[in-house]
């Protein structure tokens, strides 16, 4: 029996490479598992490997969570964008002051709970859902609202609040697991 092909040396070679090379899977990635939900989130919202830039359009934002999958980021292969009431899940009411801007006169808040607040270094806090804008109605509708159904939801968490944009544009995303 050669060595190199049987199911116990693929097996063990998988257990060596997850020992010495946990990077590579991203494995010690931080997350956040909530308990009141059962949602795993990413914390870090960069990830060199895919991208400089830590924005996206809305369609780049679902190639970033099949990215993490690929890399198994924080030991999870079930990444995904997050819908608008799931993300508003880790919102807070309350606004807390975002310490990353304590050198500008203008104090800048953010609403989001505390595990993902030293996350949050960015002045404006838009973030990707996977709720797009519908239209529920068989009546006809002008050029102009046509355009506007090529829109999904992101949160925003500097003002506590929803909206619908061009998913053209780039804006943050924060994955969810479960």
């Amino acid at each position: 029996m050669k060595l190199n092909n049987s199911l116990l040396y693929k097996w063990l070679k998988g257990l060596l490479l997850l020992s010495i090379s946990p990077k590579k899977l991203l494995v010690d990635k931080p997350i956040y598992k909530d308990t009141d939900t059962g949602l795993t989130w990413q914390i870090e919202l960069n990830n060199e490997e895919f991208s400089k830039d830590e924005t996206f359009t809305w369609k780049e934002s679902f190639k970033y969570a099949k990215r993490l999958n690929r890399q198994k980021y924080g030991g999870i292969d079930t990444w995904r964008v997050p819908t608008v009431e799931e993300l508003f899940t880790i919102a807070s009411k309350k606004p807390i002051k975002n310490p990353h801007f304590a050198d500008i006169s203008k104090t800048i808040y953010t609403h989001i709970k505390e595990p993902f607040l030293d996350s949050m270094k960015m002045r404006y806090q838009d973030f990707w859902t996977s709720t797009e804008l519908t239209y529920n109605n068989d009546e006809d509708i002008d050029e102009e609202f046509e355009k506007e159904l090529d829109y999904a939801c992101y949160i925003e968490f500097e003002n506590y609040g929803a909206n619908y944009f061009d998913k053209d544009l780039k804006k943050y995303v924060r994955c969810v697991s479960g």
